[in-house]
């Protein structure tokens, strides 16, 4: 999703779509930071690392008619206009592969009570 992690426009494109949704109008300024972190969080960049923790999640619920996920199909599907041989046509080819991938949350979680025996 990001070329081997250097490759930021894919990311910037998602920003865009969210830019030009119709729901983005009805939205505060602060949902709108939510959703930009929420679709960053998607993406690997170069120095960016799974994490394993012993821990719950620990994030706020933000109710939102409008989703990160939402946002990034579009984004895929507006690729296809892309040369297949293209990395946004490649995208755009795999783009519910590309979606399943960008949802995985990037900290494995485990129990205090996993690790008893």
């Amino acid at each position: 999703m990001t070329a081997g992690g250097l490759d930021h426009s894919f990311l910037e494109d998602t920003y865009k779509t969210l830019a030009q949704h119709t729901k983005r109008q009805s939205m505060s300024d602060s949902g709108v930071r939510v959703i930009r972190k929420e679709l960053a969080d998607c993406f690997f960049f170069k120095d960016d690392n799974f994490l394993i923790a012993f821990s719950e999640p620990m994030s706020v619920p933000f109710d939102s008619e409008l989703r990160h996920s939402e946002i990034i199909y579009h984004t895929l599907e507006s690729y296809h206009t892309e040369s297949p041989k293209s990395w946004k046509g490649q995208l755009y080819a795999s783009k519910d592969l590309i979606l399943r991938v960008a949802l995985l949350d990037k900290t494995l979680r485990i129990k205090k009570n996993m690790c008893e025996s």
